[in-house]
């Protein structure tokens, strides 16, 4: 081939981007949890934690008994961060630290018994959460049209191009709740009404879940769900969670089917507490409403269930509850729905 003339374009575009980022948040407190987390510098948490401080003979000796263990192997294999962490806890604390697997802790007879439920505060909280994002894309495009004349009078036309593309995202993250920072979980029944079962929200309202006589930051239900209501008192309220079902037993379908006056299998309207039922929706400005069941629609409840475990997590990934176990009822017009125990994070 021998070319006598021609006409080429060419033209090409390229996109690069990379992002990195992070982020660190440290709260600690001594006494009552603040009623408000703030994100506090490392040298301010120290000075606040030894102004309000003041450790007792014991628990110097116990200090400095563990400093001449910081050659241990156990301490030296730690992540330096989690090094750190540990050691400002002993410095709240007054006492050493020891860490060790979960599975070295014996198995409970039984969980979210009543007597767990009544845990006493550890007078110090921690809150330790460390992410970072390393982000990666890349573009480049190419595309070339001519026309092309050869000695011999043949015209070639052509487009042609291609396109090539790469991206990488690398996540980090870590955190660490001791103290009274830990959240506990209290499992209450809720009614699923629609959309995906067992949703809950970012958002939290104050209620007295465990009924100690002090209100927990209880995760909102999503969308059309309810808890499953007992209005004990008959004021027209629910007041805290004894008049909801598991938070203080730990199992709200044995305590459910403690109401089957007829024993069929069902709560429904020849058992007296029936008309007692009711679906809570409650809202993070302290309002809601409060249905009995008929006026809900719900005919029926089946006390039969089987276990449907399942981490429930928000948009940062935290968790919000864990669902256990699932049953269903049935609703006045033939319908059915599912009612779901689930743990909530407290």
């Amino acid at each position: 081939m021998k070319i006598a003339a021609a006409d080429i374009q060419m033209q090409s575009s390229h996109l690069s981007m990379t992002h990195s980022q992070s982020s660190e948040r440290l709260n600690m407190w001594v006494g009552e949890r603040p009623a408000e987390r703030r994100s506090n510098p490392l040298q301010t948490a120290l000075a606040s934690a030894a102004s309000q401080v003041s450790l007792s003979p014991d628990a110097l000796a116990a200090q400095e008994a563990d400093a001449a263990r910081t050659a241990d192997d156990e301490q030296d294999a730690l992540d330096p961060s989690l090094r750190v962490l540990v050691r400002m806890l002993e410095f709240l604390t007054g006492r050493p630290v020891r860490l060790f697997q979960a599975d070295e802790l014996p198995r409970a007879a039984g969980a979210n018994t009543s007597s767990a439920n009544a845990q006493t505060s550890a007078g110090f909280g921690i809150e330790y959460d460390y992410s970072a994002t390393h982000a990666e894309f890349e573009q480049v495009a190419f595309q070339a049209a001519g026309t092309v004349r050869t000695a011999d009078g043949k015209e070639i036309r052509f487009e042609l191009g291609f396109e090539m593309q790469r991206s990488y995202v690398e996540s980090t993250s870590f955190s660490l709740r001791a103290g009274d920072a830990q959240r506990r979980l209290q499992d209450p029944l809720v009614f699923d009404f629609g959309g995906p079962a067992g949703a809950l929200s970012d958002l939290r309202f104050e209620f007295d879940l465990d009924a100690d006589g002090r209100t927990d930051d209880v995760p909102l239900l999503d969308g059309g769900r309810g808890f499953l209501a007992f209005d004990r008192n008959g004021n027209g309220l629910i007041d805290d969670g004894n008049e909801l079902f598991g938070p203080t037993s730990g199992d709200g379908f044995a305590e459910l089917a403690a109401l089957d006056d007829d024993g069929n299998g069902w709560i429904d309207e020849a058992d007296a507490a029936f008309a007692r039922l009711h679906v809570w929706r409650p809202a993070a400005d302290g309002s809601g409403s409060l249905q009995t069941l008929a006026e809900a629609g719900v005919g029926a409840l089946y006390l039969g269930r089987v276990a449907t475990p399942f981490d429930i997590r928000g948009a940062a990934n935290d968790t919000l509850g864990v669902m256990r176990s699932s049953g269903i009822y049935l609703n006045e017009d033939g319908s059915a729905g599912t009612l779901s125990q689930i743990d909530l994070s407290v």
